[in-house]
């Protein structure tokens, strides 16, 4: 976690994000504003919004220092704001809290103080697991064949993929993986879909999905005679891989009276990162975080194990 308290602005407007009421309200990100003399300085978090048709804008600032917060940077967020007259309220937020005489200077100048303390070290499994899902392809495999009727055909055994070779009319010889992976590309959303409904079911973690290929000017020799192919049923083989992710977990509250506004869960696996947002009414809104972009994800399904079913989402 860097000290300049990017990463609490980051959670921060999440929170703020999440009890957005007002559809006119507005939160920005190091916001530049003029001050008195015209000069733009940087607030950490900027919120605009209209209550009873008055503008209303709040200022907060985020430090993530590793000691608490002293008298120092509370006057120096005070003396700013007060050269923006646009300011209506302040708020700071501290990763611990704020040393004595912060307390009581933040007291006399109205500024709310916040922390955003971590409620424990291995919150992964006292509040949730979490992981990214990565589906893996590892191939196809054919449970039939749809010929044109031939005497031979009782005869033919084919053991494995590799060993059927098929030619087209024009004497041209092709491969049929490549022949399968063309006809799975636009059912892929299907087949992966699947794989993760039938996981959701039973939690393995290896599927084969179903799907047939029709074909048409494609045939395979057999004993110097032409067989031709009609269908080809296969499965598709999808496999599981389980990132899992560094998890922290963390509470927004009041510093006056101890007062919860939300808890936290951010994760990151090294590729991607997000936040769960708990808010008062114990209900989870989730963010993905990825390239530091804030965008809220919805729940577009969930799976009942005890009827079978799964309960879908506007």
């Amino acid at each position: 976690m860097g000290k300049d308290g990017k990463n609490l602005e980051k959670l921060v407007r999440i929170v703020e994000e999440v009890y957005k009421t007002n559809p006119e309200t507005k939160i920005y990100n190091n916001y530049k504003i003029p001050n008195q003399s015209g000069n733009k300085r940087e607030i950490d978090i900027l919120i605009e919004s209209k209550v009873n048709g008055f503008d209303i804008k709040i200022a907060i600032e985020c430090k993530e220092f590793k000691s608490k917060v002293s008298v120092e940077k509370i006057e120096a967020f005070n003396s700013k704001c007060q050269r923006i007259p646009l300011i209506n309220n302040k708020i700071f937020v501290s990763q611990i809290g704020f040393q004595k005489d912060a307390i009581a200077a933040a007291e006399t100048f109205g500024i709310k103080l916040y922390t955003f303390d971590q409620i424990q070290s291995n919150a992964n499994s006292i509040l949730f697991p979490i992981s990214r899902i990565k589906p893996v392809f590892h191939g196809f495999e054919i449970e039939e064949i749809y010929c044109d009727e031939h005497p031979k055909l009782s005869q033919i055994k084919i053991n494995n993929i590799q060993e059927l070779q098929l030619i087209s009319i024009s004497k041209e010889k092709l491969v049929l993986y490549d022949l399968l992976e063309e006809a799975v590309k636009p059912n892929w959303k299907y087949i992966s879909w699947q794989a993760f409904n039938n996981w959701l079911k039973d939690s393995s973690t290896t599927h084969k999905i179903q799907f047939a290929v029709n074909f048409e000017g494609i045939f395979f020799e057999f004993e110097n005679e032409k067989i031709i192919v009609n269908q080809l049923v296969c499965n598709a083989k999808i496999c599981f891989e389980f990132i899992s992710a560094e998890v922290q977990a963390k509470e927004y509250k009041s510093f006056s009276n101890g007062e919860i506004k939300a808890q936290t869960i951010s994760f990151d696996d090294g590729h991607y990162s997000g936040s769960v947002v708990i808010d008062e009414t114990n209900k989870a809104h989730f963010f993905d975080t990825t390239d530091n972009q804030i965008r809220e994800l919805k729940l577009l399904a969930k799976y009942d194990k005890n009827t079978d079913s799964f309960e879908t989402f506007e």
